[in-house]
């Protein structure tokens, strides 16, 4: 059975192993994840972390919360696992690029943009209905941060461009549901 980590950012946060949704915690802790996540494979310094979940209004204990949830996640991902590593000052999420949605996402719609400018109306249109196939909901669901306000007004507007262009091939094509869309 493949234990491969997934994660969901397009939609309410989540994670699976195999089959196995995991318990990401609570709201700050399920938010670190979210940061590593959308920073998957690349080391996230304690400073940027705590700036992520807590912006402006850091308490003071933020440094000790931050261990904690660290601490939490690595059970959740499974400890034995070298997921959720310590690197300098900082943590990193090992992720297979295949593993996020939101990286599916971007290469569907590159993808898209590469069939568009080939005149491939139908494959655009194809790798558009996958890129927004992975939509679950509004991005980074449960997550409420400094961090999330700025990546979901993110993901949401890349997300209307995907629909504004699919509306485009949808047109291209004379399909007669482009009116609907």
């Amino acid at each position: 059975m493949d234990q491969t980590l997934r994660v969901r950012l397009l939609g309410t946060v989540a994670a699976w192993r195999g089959e196995a949704e995991l318990d990401l915690g609570p709201g700050r802790q399920r938010t670190v994840f979210a940061v590593l996540a959308m920073r998957a494979n690349q080391v996230v310094s304690r400073e940027a972390l705590i700036d992520a979940v807590w912006g402006d209004a850091t308490p003071a204990g933020a440094s000790n919360n931050l261990y904690s949830y660290i601490s939490r996640l690595r059970q959740a991902l499974g400890r034995s696992t070298q997921t959720l590593i310590s690197a300098g000052s900082g943590y990193s999420l090992r992720l297979d690029p295949d593993a996020l949605d939101v990286r599916s996402f971007d290469h569907f719609r590159e993808m898209a943009q590469q069939c568009w400018n080939r005149r491939d109306v139908g494959g655009a249109r194809a790798a558009l209905d996958d890129a927004l196939a992975l939509w679950q909901g509004e991005a980074l669901g449960g997550v409420d941060s400094p961090f999330a306000t700025l990546h979901r007004k993110r993901l949401a507007d890349l997300r209307l461009a995907a629909l504004e262009r699919r509306a485009e091939t949808m047109v291209a094509t004379s399909d007669p549901q482009a009116v609907s869309e």
